[in-house]
C-alpha cells in the first residue's frame, strides 16, 4: 500500500536531488493520502543495467527497473478509473472491465491507454500476502512496456522500441 509508494517516491525524489516536481508531487500524494489518479501503479526500486536480472538482458531493451506493484490500488480500481501506469512512463491507463480470475487464481486486468495508447493488461498472482507475480504489457505507439516476473519476490519493467517488438517476441 503507501509504505511501498512512499520507498519508490523517496528513491525517486533522491535520485532526482529532491528537485524533480514529479518526484514532489508522488511525495505529496503518497503522504497526504491524495487522489489515486495521481499514484502509479508500478513504482521502480532500482534501474538495473549489471546483467543481475536476466529478463533485463534480452537484446532489444532500452531500459529495464526492478518494481513493486501497488496491489491494493490495483484491487480497488473500478471499470473506468484512471491511473498512472508508472513512475518512469507518460501515460495513464483506464480500467475497461472488472477483472477476470483463472482457475489458478491469477487476476487479470485489461487497460485502454488514454491518449493514443493501444492497449494494456496486468496479471498478477499472489504468492503469499507480501509478495506477488506480475506480467504484463502496455503498448504506445512509440514503445512497447513489458512486466515480467523475476522470481521470488522480484519483478520488472522494460520497454522495447515499438518497431523492435517483433523481433523480441522470437
Amino acid at each position: 500500500g503507501l509504505s511501498s509508494v512512499n520507498l519508490g517516491a523517496t528513491s525517486q525524489s533522491t535520485t532526482a536531488a529532491a528537485s524533480s516536481t514529479a518526484a514532489a508531487t508522488t511525495t505529496a500524494a503518497a503522504s497526504t493520502g491524495a487522489a489515486d489518479e495521481l499514484r502509479p501503479l508500478i513504482i521502480t526500486v532500482k534501474t538495473v543495467q549489471n546483467g543481475s536480472i536476466v529478463q533485463c538482458s534480452k537484446s532489444n531493451i532500452q531500459e529495464c527497473w526492478k518494481i513493486s506493484l501497488d496491489v491494493d490500488q490495483l484491487e480497488n480500481m473500478k471499470p473506468g478509473d484512471t491511473r498512472v501506469f508508472s513512475d518512469q512512463t507518460n501515460f495513464n491507463v483506464q480500467l475497461k472491465e472488472n477483472p477476470t480470475t483463472s482457475s489458478s487464481g491469477s487476476v487479470n486486468y485489461q487497460f485502454d491507454i488514454v491518449d493514443g495508447g493501444l492497449d494494456s493488461s496486468l496479471t498478477i498472482r499472489k504468492i503469499s500476502q507480501a509478495e506477488v507475480s506480475v506480467t504484463g504489457v502496455a503498448r504506445t505507439v512509440e514503445r512497447v512496456y513489458t512486466v515480467e516476473n523475476c522470481g521470488d519476490g522480484c519483478n520488472v519493467l522494460y520497454w522495447v522500441d515499438a518497431n523492435q517488438f517483433a523481433s523480441l517476441q522470437d
